[in-house]
């Protein structure tokens, strides 16, 4: 009978979590953004520090089917996984490939995946994302073929809308080969107040954007950037960081609350 019960409610949470990320498709141009942070990618694996290491280890952790659009991730092509212990997860892309020619009458090539990922986060729990790394290739054959990623993302849920995290890095040619970019601690090794951080407690929505642009202006060879795995590894990875939280998260974290729209005056649709 336990089994039978577990089951069930499990079942349930998983249609709740996918009810609420499909009426979110629809109900999110309604929304406006407390604000928005930038933070730029750098070369390489970082350190060894991923800012979660003092963090809390919660139980289970439900996670709805994300939904997603864009050229960049068709139907099917992505998908979102959790580390065993709950302090990462990864997505994987399928297809999620920029490329240019000059003489196939495309200069520039823009790959574009807009991600919505149910979360259930445990009874008084929140998670900050502490740290992102992207792995995937580059291909530039000279000077002028240049290319851009910008990843963004937010939690959404109660509230409104958390801040967007804007991360964002400029390969310049020449040159072809796999990359690694990384993030520095984006909470400081929780030195900083202010990370991007869920409501505390119950359903919530994390948004994951990321747009690949590619431009080339070499009539004999093609510019391409990808993000894709490497060696069999995540194409993204977030670190995450759990803290023990009471009551609501959006009545002691104004900063966090909707309202405003960002600098450019740009609705929640248009990163």
């Amino acid at each position: 009978m336990n089994k039978v019960r577990r089951s069930v409610s499990i079942s349930r949470a998983s249609t709740t979590l996918a009810a609420l990320s499909i009426s979110l498709l629809f109900i999110l141009p309604s929304y406006s953004f407390a604000g928005d942070r930038d933070k730029n990618f750098g070369k390489g694996r970082g350190g060894h520090q991923r800012g979660n290491e003092r963090s809390e280890r919660p139980g289970r952790v439900p996670v709805g089917q994300p939904q997603s659009g864009g050229n960049g991730c068709p139907a099917g092509t992505m998908r979102v996984v959790f580390a065993p212990d709950n302090l990462s997860f990864a997505i994987l892309f399928d297809q999620f490939v920029a490329s240019a020619q000059v003489t196939g009458g495309d200069r520039r090539d823009v790959m574009t995946c807009n991600a919505l990922i149910p979360i259930e986060l445990p009874a008084n729990m929140q998670m900050e994302i502490t740290r992102v790394d992207y792995r995937g290739f580059i291909s530039l054959p000279d000077a002028q073929s240049r290319a851009k990623l910008h990843a963004l993302y937010n939690f959404r849920g109660r509230g409104g809308d958390r801040d967007r995290m804007n991360l964002r890095f400029d390969f310049t040619g020449p040159g072809q080969d796999n990359y690694v970019i990384t993030t520095d601690l984006l909470n400081g090794g929780g030195a900083n107040p202010n990370p991007e951080t869920s409501p505390c407690g119950g359903q919530t929505v994390l948004r994951v954007y990321n747009q690949l642009t590619v431009v080339s202006r070499n009539p004999n060879a093609q510019a391409q950037a990808t993000i894709d795995s490497i060696d069999g590894q995540a194409n993204a990875v977030y670190y995450v960081n759990w803290r023990a939280c009471s009551g609501r998260a959006d009545n002691n974290e104004g900063r966090n609350g909707g309202g405003g729209r960002d600098n450019n005056g740009r609705g929640p649709g248009r990163p």
